[in-house]
């Protein structure tokens, strides 16, 4: 009819295997009148293949991410998050009407957002990963101690992000000062005996 289109084909070549082409096709009538189609193909079979290994490889970092037991979150230079995974949005500390956009550090204890905020400049100045033990702000409004640590990375177009995890540590730090109490306890028994 004189129209074109495109698509994609696989094609069993003589040596085996199979071959991806994207084929455009423009069909056009001779001055003779006799219909023709020129078809133009290339073969695409290496950069499909790459694609699907990203795409594989972001869904497979994607369910890791989303369903770790601890807390995910990428910031952004400024510090801002820019994404928070299912455990950080569900255990009500980056709610999820919250969590993008805000600034780093907003959500720490008061005494540790220096602390916080020197650790997250070091991280992006050096290029190195940070660990560090703070108090970070639960919804509830109380505040819970975390074991964090961050690792900077350079995006594709050459901004600097820097991807955090973090675990409440709350209760086993509870546990320790209950154990301590115990074992002066038990000393201050043993001297008195």
């Amino acid at each position: 009819t004189g129209g074109t289109a495109s698509f994609s084909t696989r094609i069993v070549p003589p040596q085996g295997g199979f071959r991806i082409l994207d084929v455009t096709a423009d069909g056009f009538v001779a001055p003779d009148g006799t219909r023709h189609v020129v078809c133009v193909s290339r073969d695409v079979t290496e950069q499909r293949e790459i694609e699907d290994a990203l795409r594989d490889s972001e869904e497979r970092y994607r369910m890791l991410a989303e369903h770790a037991p601890d807390m995910i979150v990428e910031h952004d230079a400024t510090g801002r998050i820019i994404y928070a995974n299912s455990a950080a949005r569900e255990r009500g500390y980056y709610p999820p009407e919250d969590a993008n956009g805000m600034p780093f550090g907003e959500w720490n204890h008061p005494d540790d957002v220096e602390v916080c905020r020197k650790a997250f400049e070091d991280a992006m100045r050096l290029g190195r990963v940070i660990r560090l033990v703070h108090r970070m702000r639960h919804k509830d409004g109380s505040y819970r101690w975390m074991a964090s640590s961050g690792a900077p990375y350079r995006t594709s177009r050459g901004e600097m992000h820097l991807v955090g995890q973090s675990r409440d540590i709350t209760e086993e730090l509870a546990l320790q000062e209950q154990l301590r109490q115990a074992q002066k306890m038990e000393a201050v028994g043993q001297l008195t005996g």
